[in-house]
C-alpha cells in the first residue's frame, strides 16, 4: 500500500462490529486514486468513509482489510455567488458548507438528519430529509462531480455553471451508488436564496381518512411547501407543512 496517512484499525472505526485491519485518511485527490488502485490490484476488501453517518446503512460486511477516509479532503470550498454555484471537498460537511454560502445569503437546500454528514457522503447516499418535497434530492442539485476511480484515474463531469450541455451526466450515477464507482472528490451545486421568511404549520387527527383528504387537498392547491411531512406519533396523526419565502407569501400561505 503506497505511503499516505495510514493506521491501524481500531474498535472506533467497526462498520457493523466489524474493525478493519487499516485505515487510510488520504491528504489530496492524487493520494485518494492511488490508494484505490492499490486497494484493488491487492483485492482488499475496502469501504469509504465520509463522516461515518450511514456506515451502518446495508448489509453487514464479513471482513474489512481497509477503509478510506475522506476526513482530510476538507480544504476546498469555492462558493460562485454571482453564478449562484459552489463546490466543496468531499470531506466538508453540510453544515460547513452553508454556513459559507450564508455569508453571502445563499445556501443548498438539503437537510440530513446526520450533523457530521460530509458532502461526498450526502452524494454518495442521495441523502435528504424534508425539503426534498420543493427542491429535490441531491442528485437534483448537482451539476459537476470529480470522481478517482479504481484503476487510479481522476475524472471530472459537469461544471461549474448550471448549464451544463456536455457528455453523460457521471454525477447522476453517482448519486446514490454508495461510492461502488469510485471516490467522490468534490461535488459542485447549483444554490438558492436563503428565504427571507418561513413558519410551520401542524394539525394534529385521531381519523388517518381526514388526514389524506386534507393531503390530498394541499397537493392540489396552489400552495407551496418547503417541506411536506406526515406521520404518526403515539396513536396520533399529524401533518406538518414548511413554509419559507418573502415575508408577505409565507403569511398568505399560513
Amino acid at each position: 500500500m503506497i505511503a499516505a496517512s495510514m493506521r491501524q484499525g481500531s474498535a472506533a472505526d467497526a462498520v457493523d462490529g466489524v474493525v478493519p485491519r487499516q485505515v487510510v485518511e488520504p491528504a489530496d485527490p492524487n493520494e485518494l486514486a492511488a490508494t484505490l488502485q492499490a486497494a484493488s490490484r491487492d483485492k482488499q476488501i475496502t469501504v469509504l468513509r465520509g463522516g461515518g453517518t450511514k456506515l451502518g446503512w446495508g448489509r453487514t460486511p464479513a471482513a474489512i482489510d481497509l477503509i478510506v477516509s475522506t476526513a482530510k479532503l476538507n480544504t476546498l470550498l469555492v462558493h460562485r455567488h454571482g453564478d449562484m454555484t459552489a463546490t466543496a471537498h468531499a470531506g466538508v460537511t453540510l453544515g460547513q458548507f452553508n454556513r459559507e454560502l450564508a455569508r453571502h445569503g445563499q445556501w443548498l437546500p438539503i437537510d440530513s438528519a446526520f450533523d457530521g454528514a460530509t458532502i461526498g457522503g450526502i452524494v454518495a447516499t442521495n441523502d435528504s430529509g424534508p425539503v426534498r418535497h420543493r427542491y429535490g434530492t441531491p442528485r437534483d442539485l448537482l451539476i459537476g462531480v470529480t470522481m478517482a476511480l479504481t484503476d487510479g484515474r481522476i475524472i471530472k463531469a459537469g461544471g461549474h455553471v448550471v448549464k451544463n450541455v456536455a457528455g453523460y451526466d457521471l454525477g447522476k450515477l453517482a448519486s446514490g451508488s454508495f461510492g461502488t464507482f469510485g471516490a467522490i472528490v468534490d461535488a459542485t451545486f447549483k444554490l438558492l436564496p436563503i428565504p427571507q421568511a418561513s413558519a410551520t404549520v401542524e394539525a394534529s387527527y385521531v381519523d388517518g381518512d381526514v388526514l389524506a383528504q386534507d393531503v390530498m387537498k394541499v397537493s392540489t392547491s396552489q400552495l407551496e411547501p418547503m417541506a411536506f411531512d406526515v406521520m404518526l406519533e403515539g396513536g396520533q396523526y399529524r401533518l406538518r407543512l414548511l413554509f419559507a419565502s418573502s415575508p408577505e407569501a409565507v403569511s398568505a400561505q399560513v
